[in-house]
């Protein structure tokens, strides 16, 4: 293959990518008539759990004790939730939540089915 072609064949694949990327972040996640739009494109499915039903914590309300019955928050992450939404507001969507320090994507996504956004 020429040197052109192969050029060519790579600009190809980075477009192909940046299309598909867009498409990915535009593209609204419906659910019960509203529509999500996550920050960084990620869909994230919400669930119909009732909020009442054991084991979901209103994340932007919840105290001290309740964030630390979610798996894998304890004291200090607790306080730092707190701390986090005192200063900076509610969090929106579940990736907001790595604005506290030591908590990651795969962390979210272990907290995503215990805990509800729901703004009040």
């Amino acid at each position: 293959m020429s040197d052109k072609a192969k050029r060519m064949t790579g600009v190809l694949l980075v477009l192909t990518g940046v299309v598909l990327s867009l498409a990915h972040i535009l593209a609204p996640v419906h659910n019960d008539g509203i529509v999500y739009r996550t920050g960084c494109g990620s869909a994230w499915q919400l669930s119909g759990i009732p909020v009442k039903e054991a084991g979901i914590v209103r994340i932007n309300t919840a105290g001290e004790d309740e964030l630390e019955t979610l798996p894998g928050i304890g004291k200090v992450y607790a306080l730092q939730l707190i701390e986090e939404r005192n200063k900076n507001g509610p969090f929106y969507y579940p990736e907001d939540l790595t604005a506290v320090h030591g908590i990651g994507n795969g962390t979210v996504k272990k907290l995503y089915q215990y805990i509800n956004l729901t703004v009040e």
